[in-house]
């Protein structure tokens, strides 16, 4: 029922598990970077939860999301490990286990306002990893052109992040500028769209679904930029969301492409 649940909530981004595992076997690296990149992306939906509950938010039952969340980043992870490509990744993802284990209990803790800070830190800690793991799998890839598969994941990551300092900043958790964290977050999103659209790889159907991703980060921000306090964070979510959903069609377009020019070669 969770996984139900959350194949709803975060708009199709699921990778299947023969997909996952023909990828680890196949050493598809396109494929790798977008799984390892969408761990970036979960590590920001879980904090967004966690506030969205500690909020008494039941929109889209942020409880049950957590927990398929939760359960999606200790499978993938436990996937990535075992798909050893040398052995400088394999420490990077070693590193991302370590980081996890006791920030895992504290994810699924019941929410406390004092607690989301310091929360928010060990999760920051946890992004930083992630994304280290996926820059090197990036790296060991050794084409520059699965650096697109890597910026385009990382804008899923960034629409859970610019949601998660959001909710943060509503929810009024204190002694950190959450809202200003949130507007440069915003900022750097604008950014790597305005690459994305600029990229050699895009075809027809990639940049009509980069001008959905737009329109809807476009509501977004009209949202957050809102003097009304009333359903700011109803449409923050589905729009985060619908970014996100785009995000990932986007991402794995470009790990297609990477695997077909792989395959050709």
């Amino acid at each position: 029922m969770i996984k139900c649940l959350y194949a709803l909530s975060v708009c199709l981004f699921t990778v299947s598990t023969w997909c996952s595992i023909a990828a680890a076997e196949g050493q598809d690296m396109g494929r790798l970077i977008d799984i390892a990149g969408s761990q970036r992306m979960l590590s920001q939906r879980m904090l967004r939860d966690y506030a969205l509950i500690g909020m008494g938010t039941t929109y889209q039952d942020p409880a049950a999301d957590r927990a398929a969340v939760v359960q999606r980043f200790d499978e993938q992870l436990k996937l990535l490990k075992s798909s050893f490509i040398n052995d400088e990744v394999l420490a990077a993802f070693v590193s991302v286990e370590t980081l996890w284990e006791p920030l895992q209990k504290q994810v699924m803790a019941k929410p406390d306002k004092q607690q989301a800070a310091a929360l928010r830190d060990g999760l920051e800690q946890l992004l930083k990893a992630s994304n280290n793991a996926v820059q090197l799998l990036q790296k060991a890839s050794g084409k520059k052109k699965a650096e697109i598969v890597n910026i385009a994941g990382r804008q899923r990551m960034l629409s859970q992040r610019m949601a998660a300092l959001y909710m943060l900043y509503f929810w009024g958790v204190e002694n950190v500028d959450f809202y200003s964290q949130f507007q440069h977050v915003v900022d750097e999103f604008r950014t790597a769209q305005n690459v994305l659209f600029r990229a050699e790889q895009n075809t027809a159907e990639i940049r009509k679904k980069l001008s959905a991703a737009a329109k809807s980060f476009r509501w977004f921000e009209k949202a957050a930029n809102s003097r009304s306090r009333r359903l700011t964070p109803e449409v923050i979510m589905r729009n985060s969301d619908i970014i996100l959903k785009r995000m990932n069609e986007i991402t794995g377009l470009y790990a297609a492409a990477e695997k077909k020019e792989q395959v050709g070669k």
